[in-house]
């Protein structure tokens, strides 16, 4: 099914422009890593503007799709923020909950199945992107329940779990190894 059906509406935020002591936290790209946003990065703005943009402030359940940059991600927000917008290379996807999960299109959108549409067919030899009718016109293979979807997306859940434990652990056990190596080369005089 064509990713158009599957969204009742795909917005951009309106710009809002960085200003410091902001009230506005502004997503960027650099802010997300592995689908994970580091609050830490965002940058903040104010909106000048007599529309009235809290329609756009991020809530739990939303999806986002970075359509431009090095990098085609979708985003899968988990949680409520405050004042948080996208930046314009975002497009804010609305999706039709009764068709499909967002998390199982958060993942099918992330996909090899989708990142290989999207290369075949994004614009600009710098800096990529993909325009609304192509990220629209994706063929997304959908299973037949939401049931079936949600057990998708656990599965995807949890395995990303065990792979940030897994790096976790991996990090710790490095740096006791570091150190247990620069031990011994202390008590070999190494150092001197």
């Amino acid at each position: 099914m064509k990713l158009e059906k599957l969204l009742t509406d795909i917005t951009l935020t309106p710009l809002v422009p960085k200003e410091s002591g902001g009230t506005i936290k502004i997503l960027k790209a650099s802010a997300v890593t592995d689908g994970v946003i580091d609050e830490s990065l965002l940058d903040c703005g104010s909106f000048k503007g007599n529309k009235d943009i809290t329609e756009y402030f991020l809530k739990k359940g939303d999806l986002l799709f970075q359509a431009k940059g090095n990098k085609f991600e979708a985003l899968y927000i988990d949680r409520d923020y405050e004042n948080l917008v996208t930046s314009q290379i975002y497009f804010n996807l609305h999706v039709d909950k009764k068709k499909v999960e967002p998390e199982y299109l958060c993942w099918y959108l992330n996909s090899r199945l989708a990142k290989n549409h999207f290369d075949a067919n994004s614009s600009g030899s710098v800096v990529k992107a993909i325009n609304k009718a192509v990220l629209l016109n994706l063929d997304v293979a959908l299973p037949e329940s939401l049931e079936k979807q949600r057990h998708i997306a656990e599965l995807v859940r949890e395995f990303d779990g065990e792979k940030k434990n897994t790096q976790r652990y991996l990090e710790q056990k490095e740096l006791l190894i570091n150190e247990k190596i620069i031990s011994l080369l202390v008590q070999d005089g190494a150092d001197e």
